[in-house]
């Protein structure tokens, strides 16, 4: 490696860009970047190839998610999630007062596991509108504890 060639190396292995970019209006974007040297006939790196990307819109829904997150995190009302095949996904602090299942006993497992056997198809019939994207409304029915 010739010495400019170690510079340039160096300054690639070190560079850190900034992780917000602003455009000529003023606005701010949040960006991801990458960085590739740019390798001459013998070897040198006579230069870097930086592409910046918008991510704008990925941070927003991140947020978006994580504020989702924390709104069901906070409730006391049971809130867990599934697979379209019904394998439970995701459960609150809410889901394990009222069912008394710990997420580790129930993240997997399908979600007629909580309902009795005679009501077993009534989760898996709401599971399929779900499915179809039909909002199903709130209902009465009866779920096992843990423990019976």
């Amino acid at each position: 490696m010739t010495a400019g060639s170690e510079t340039a190396h160096r300054s690639l292995q070190t560079w850190q860009p900034p992780a917000l970019c602003s455009r000529r209006d003023g606005t701010r974007r949040a960006i991801a970047d990458s960085a590739a040297p740019v390798l001459d006939d013998e070897g040198a790196i006579p230069g870097v190839v930086l592409v910046f990307r918008d991510v704008s819109r990925e941070k927003e829904a991140e947020r978006g998610h994580l504020r989702l997150a924390a709104i069901a995190e906070s409730t006391s009302d049971a809130i867990y999630s599934s697979t379209p095949e019904g394998i439970i996904a995701t459960w609150n602090r809410g889901a394990e007062r009222i069912y008394g299942y710990a997420v580790e006993e129930v993240v997997g497992r399908h979600v007629s596991a909580v309902a009795p056997p005679e009501l077993e198809n009534e989760a898996i019939t709401v599971m399929a509108k779900a499915n179809h994207g039909a909002i199903v409304e709130q209902y009465e029915t009866y779920r096992y504890r843990k423990g019976g």
